[in-house]
């Protein structure tokens, strides 16, 4: 007991003082964090796809760091800070009432979704890779239609109610999310009848392309067909991609309006690739959105901006229609309305800034500087004025209820010599900062992660869960010295006793029917301990 209480305080010194380091190989591997098995297991299968000799390869850091269900969230409605940023409540009313123009989207990625928050009925699916189902078994996809259309937090979702806007997808990844450029050639070449057909009804098309290499080097075949198209109506979204150097293909075209990441503080992902192709970022760290079996996940990746980029340029076709035609205009547009980030004017890192869905609303194209109603769509525009008056949040003090789902992350396992039960935590943290809440929740995530999950806390028999909560007290005393930014702090969890993992590797919270499940509630902060629920004030041995 004294050597676990010992190691336990030793472990939120080093939070506070960063003096103890502890490496991965000397945990136990049953305690080790999921998030660990999961990306080991997604560089083993790129790898794998590597010597294969795929053209396209999935991202190492596109992997979910949490997964959970709506139950886990406490039947919260589900969102995620990019959209809460570029798309605030109030706005959100004015979609409907002001884009009137038709847009076609195709999300081209892992195939069409199955969640029971994406509407999939408007568009039609089409499987452009030697996969027998145009479905999404992978997971990429689910996550970046989120984005774009998922009830209550997709920023395309009122006007795809409204049948102005129809998502469609295109499914030209594999279903471990790999590509080759044949089906990309074979995708474009494909569809651009049926673009050209839609355009002269006056209906946009607009390519989402959450994809690419590492290479930087053009696709003849893919760039001719890309010329043709975007000397219409149609336009295409690329992400500049995920290994912090030069854009890789096709975010690397001069047919592409590329899109870099940002994380919670507004600046540059350290992750993601910079340039002279990029011509916005936007949010791409901590995304929550949907994800595989009705479930919601948190990923972080170039994938992940290039939604929200293409969301604001469907926004833009369907507030402003024929005032917007080209590629060279709408990266003009989108240059204009942008809130400027980094360096003045555009810069390799942000390009023009971040897109604000009230901007577009607001900003007339005919009043941008140089506008010419006739441009036929050069793909190499000349720079715009930089925008006026940008919007950037102001960093208020506020409140924020932040859940964190059951995750084997946030599971104790108490071990005897008879037994051996796990103990998960469901956390809600409130969080009262002068920074951005889900920069504080990045920030509390990883520490929780680091300090107070399962791979440092083992509690024995001969302790009780009083002593879990006196515990987190002291890890949240010290959190609060820690980061003056955060003026208050507390902490809200329930401990269940759990038999057992589900067929997705989640724990349960359904006990063994035979098992007796103890669990409580309690309330911790700076003050104390404050209990509530069944077995309140009891000190509970297992």
């Amino acid at each position: 007991m004294k050597t676990r209480f010992l190691l336990f305080f030793l472990l939120l010194a080093n939070f506070a003082f960063g003096q103890i380091q502890l490496r991965p190989r000397e945990l136990p591997k049953e305690l080790r964090e999921e998030y660990r098995d999961t990306l080991r297991d997604a560089k083993k299968t790129i790898a794998e796809l590597k010597k294969e000799g795929w053209d396209i390869l999935p991202s190492p850091i596109e992997v979910p760091t949490q997964i959970a269900s709506q139950r886990d969230l406490f039947n919260q409605a589900v969102s995620n800070w990019g959209e809460r940023l570029i798309l605030p409540a109030a706005i959100r009313a004015r979609l409907v009432a002001e884009c009137k123009y038709s847009v076609y989207g195709k999300i081209c990625d892992t195939g069409k979704p199955n969640h029971p928050d994406i509407n999939t009925t408007t568009g039609d699916a089409r499987n452009y890779t030697t996969a027998p189902s145009a479905d999404d078994l992978q997971g990429h996809s689910t996550h970046v239609a989120g984005i774009a259309v998922a009830k209550d937090f997709g920023i395309l979702e009122a006007l795809q109610k409204s049948g102005v806007y129809i998502q469609a997808y295109r499914k030209i990844l594999g279903d471990q999310g790999q590509g080759s450029f044949t089906w990309i050639e074979n995708l474009y070449r494909t569809e651009a009848p049926e673009d050209k057909a839609m355009n002269a009804r006056g209906i946009a098309v607009v390519y989402n392309g959450s994809f690419g290499t590492t290479s930087s080097n053009l696709i003849p075949g893919v760039e001719s067909i890309l010329a043709e198209a975007t000397k219409n109506d149609a336009y295409f979204i690329f992400a500049a991609g995920n290994h912090n150097g030069a854009p890789g293909y096709p975010g690397s075209s001069p047919y592409s309006i590329t899109c870099a990441a940002l994380d919670e503080s507004l600046v540059k992902a350290s992750y993601s690739c910079y340039g002279p192709q990029v011509n916005n970022a936007m949010p791409g760290s901590a995304i929550q959105s949907t994800w595989l079996q009705g479930q919601y996940a948190k990923l972080s990746g170039t994938s992940m901006a290039a939604p929200f980029l293409y969301a604001a340029t469907v926004v833009a076709k369907s507030k402003w229609g024929p005032k917007i035609k080209g590629t060279d205009q709408m990266r003009k547009y989108l240059g204009w309305v942008s809130a400027d980030l980094g360096a003045p004017g555009k810069d390799n890192l942000y390009g023009w800034g971040l897109v604000f869905i009230q901007r577009i609303l607001d900003g007339d194209p005919t009043k941008m500087p140089g506008y010419n109603p006739g441009d036929p769509g050069n793909p190499t525009p000349p720079p715009p004025a930089p925008p006026t008056d940008p919007v950037i949040p102001e960093k208020k003090e506020n409140t924020a209820n932040l859940y964190f789902p059951a995750f084997r992350t946030q599971v104790w396992k108490t071990q005897g010599s008879q037994n051996s039960f796990k103990l998960a935590c469901r956390f809600t943290i409130q969080v009262t900062s002068k920074r951005y809440a889900e920069d504080v929740w990045t920030t509390l995530d990883q520490a929780i992660a680091r300090n107070f999950a399962n791979q440092y806390m083992v509690v024995g028999n001969d302790n009780d869960y009083h002593d879990v909560l006196i515990w987190a007290q002291h890890f949240l005393a010290m959190y609060l010295r820690k980061d003056p930014e955060v003026t208050k702090l507390g902490l809200t969890f329930t401990i269940t006793r759990v038999d057992g993992y589900d067929e997705y590797g989640r724990w349960g919270d359904i006990p063994n029917p035979k098992a007796k499940l103890n669990a409580f509630a309690a309330k911790v902060s700076g003050e104390g301990v404050e209990y509530a629920g069944r077995n309140a004030k009891s000190k509970l041995k297992i």
